[in-house]
């Protein structure tokens, strides 16, 4: 074996210790290569400060940023004048604040930290910066690495995101509808048993009156647990289908309508703008009712206007016949019984009239104890006969001014009340009396003037009435009744008070109630018709009738020719002017119905006083067309006559007319 050399070998070992430093050479150049490769291939700026705050290298994306070359920067401070550091809001960055100066204070890393740049051209830039020291093998800090990315579009996003959330949060807060946000919460079959409010507005607390702290969180049944099941069922299905859906639902736990925009934001969730409609609901309602009333006041009118004709036929050929058989007592006895009856008929035609619209009040004396016992007599089997009805009276009733007809639909409405207040059997007690204001008068009624009333009350031992029903019971349309209009005791209300008088109700519940109307009395005694009195109604002057219903002129014309007046007839107005104008002698008066179709009353009036301006005009009609009479009467017509009527009721006017 061949020995080795002294010198050999220490050759060889110093040729394998520069083989390994060059190779680690190598490494360290790949390494350093590697890195900076990295560093020019950031999507960020990569910058090293030393510890006097001047930069020593940058990355390519930083040299780019900055618009200044390697050996540009290279010497270069971190606050630069030529660039402005500031805040977020466009403030002076404060220099302890900046991270360069953080990192050195605190010899850590100070991460994330975002201000913006204001370069010399006006643009403003906004960076995320991380900066961390650099320490030699020491552990010394020996100089600062900067790592800052560009954030502006990522701030003026955010910048719009909260802007936009601005916009929302002042629109949701502003809004006049009440908007609620839920959450669905299914039962184990998977259907909607409940929901869970996550956000209300402060128009939704206004509208509910409950604050919102009282509803995030919770559920509607916990807030509301009589809640009806058609809103969790609105609400389940909108959130289950994602259509939206608008309806209005009524709310029993707040007593009113409301209507409900609900549509579906996100799954499993219901989002619904709330709108109060209880006033627009009961307009309607009051619109749909006062729709059915015309309808059924046009059908009374019209059936009240043939009735009055009919009537007109029925007294007119009692009186003739009464005429005729003057001597036959017996005869007269049944005609005067036919005559009661068509006028009772009359009154009634004129109820149907007052509930289809106001009619003309004609006055009165009126005794009315015996207009308690007529009203008793002949309308007894409107009250059931399980009920007894008992009637009183002072001797020495005063007398009161008054509608007779809307007296009796005072006295019955309030009967037929009572009587509807009594389960099973019962008893109504009607009693009238005199009595003084303000003496004899309820405090509930103190602006009835001082004076003299009459009294009267009706009674009955029925279930009674709550205070708060008793508050309403005259309102029109307001009834306890299943079946009710609610507009009984609101007609009786009114006609008392327009005859000056005033009515006070009292009543506890299972007690009974009972009605006081108070009427204006006065000193002046009933007129007595002589019905026999032919000789101041007869005449020999000429009369134009006037009206559409052949049957009232043939009456009418049989009465007034027997009474020795000539006659002229006319079944329209255009026939009437016909005749005005072509007659050749003096027509001295005309009876001018109002309810003539095509050329009405109140049309023919004007033309008639033009062709004959002497001539006396009497109006007639079974009600007040929509004040008519008011006016016609103010152009210049001597009288109003209301049909039904009876010789006594129509030529009396017609005499003061041609004898005044």
């Amino acid at each position: 074996m061949k020995s080795e050399e002294p010198g050999e070998h220490e050759t060889t070992e110093l040729d394998r210790l520069r083989a390994r430093l060059a190779e680690t050479e190598a490494a360290l150049r790949r390494q350093q290569d590697l890195v900076q490769l990295i560093s020019d291939t950031a999507s960020a700026g990569i910058l090293t400060f030393d510890l006097e705050g001047r930069m020593v290298s940058a990355n390519s994306w930083a040299e780019e940023f900055l618009g200044l070359t390697r050996d540009e920067i290279t010497g270069r401070t971190y606050n630069d004048p030529r660039w402005h550091l500031t805040d977020l809001e466009g403030c002076a960055f404060p220099d302890e604040d900046l991270p360069f100066v953080q990192v050195l204070a605190t010899e850590k890393p100070v991460p994330d930290v975002c201000l913006g740049v204001d370069w010399p051209d006006g643009r403003r830039v906004f960076l995320s910066v991380n900066t961390a020291p650099m320490v030699d093998p020491a552990g010394h800090t020996v100089g600062v690495l900067c790592v800052f990315k560009d954030i502006t579009e990522q701030i003026a996003s955010q910048q719009q995101l909260e802007a936009s959330e601005t916009r929302y949060r002042n629109l949701f807060n502003s809004m006049q509808d009440a908007f609620s946000l839920q959450e669905i919460i299914h039962d184990e079959h998977g259907n909607a048993c409940d929901y869970r409010f996550l956000e209300v507005n402060p128009a939704f607390e206004a509208l509910t009156g409950i604050p919102a702290d009282q509803w995030i969180g919770r559920t509607v049944k916990e807030v509301l647990p009589a809640t009806e099941p058609h809103w969790i069922q609105l609400c389940g299905e909108v959130a289950r289908t994602g259509f939206p859906t608008r309806v209005e639902h009524y709310s029993k736990a707040f007593d009113r309508y409301y209507e409900v925009l609900a549509y579906r934001p996100a799954p499993n969730q219901c989002a619904a703008l709330s709108t109060d409609v209880t006033d627009r609901k009961h307009a309607e309602e009051s619109l749909l009712q006062k729709s059915r009333l015309d309808a059924t006041a046009t059908l009374a009118g019209g059936v009240a206007h043939d009735l009055n004709n009919l009537m007109v036929g029925v007294l007119g050929n009692a009186d003739l016949l009464r005429r005729m058989l003057s001597h036959n007592s017996e005869a007269i006895a049944m005609l005067s019984q036919i005559a009661d009856a068509g006028q009772q008929a009359g009154r009634l035609a004129q109820q149907l009239l007052s509930f289809s619209r106001p009619i003309q009040p004609k006055t009165e004396i009126v005794d009315l104890a015996a207009a308690i016992d007529e009203t008793l007599r002949t309308q007894h089997r409107s009250i059931p006969p399980r009920i007894t009805v008992e009637r009183t009276a002072v001797a020495s009733l005063w007398k009161i001014e008054a509608d007779p007809s809307q007296m009796v639909q005072v006295l019955m409405n309030l009967c037929l009340n009572a009587a509807e207040a009594i389960d099973g059997n019962g008893k109504i007690q009607i009693h009238a009396e005199n009595a003084h204001a303000p003496d004899d008068v309820p405090r509930q009624q103190p602006d009835l003037p001082p004076g003299r009333y009459v009294l009267l009350s009706v009674h009955d031992n029925g279930h009674g009435l709550d205070p708060a029903v008793r508050d309403r019971i005259f309102e029109p349309f307001f009834s306890t009744k299943q079946q009710g209009r609610g507009l009984g005791l609101a007609a009786a209300h009114g006609i008392v008070k327009s005859h000056g008088g005033a009515i006070v109700v009292s009543s506890q519940p299972n007690n009974g109630t009972t009605f006081d109307v108070y009427l204006p009395a006065t000193d002046e005694a009933p007129v007595t018709k002589d019905v026999d009195a032919d000789a101041a109604l007869r005449g020999t002057e000429t009369i134009l009738l006037i009206d559409d219903e052949l049957m009232v002129l043939r009456i009418v014309s049989n009465i007034l020719g027997s009474l020795g007046y000539t006659i002229l007839t006319a079944d329209s107005g255009k026939a009437a002017v016909q005749v005005a104008n072509e007659y050749d002698g003096t027509i001295h008066a005309a009876f001018l119905d109002l309810g003539m179709p095509v050329m009405g009353g109140k049309e023919t009036f004007p033309l008639l006083r033009q062709a004959r301006p002497e001539m006396k005009i009497i109006i007639c009609s079974g009600y007040d067309q929509k004040g008519d009479v008011e006016a016609l009467l103010a152009a210049g017509a001597e009288a109003f006559v209301s049909k039904p009527f009876t010789v006594e009721d129509l030529i009396p006017p017609m005499r003061a007319a041609l004898d005044g």
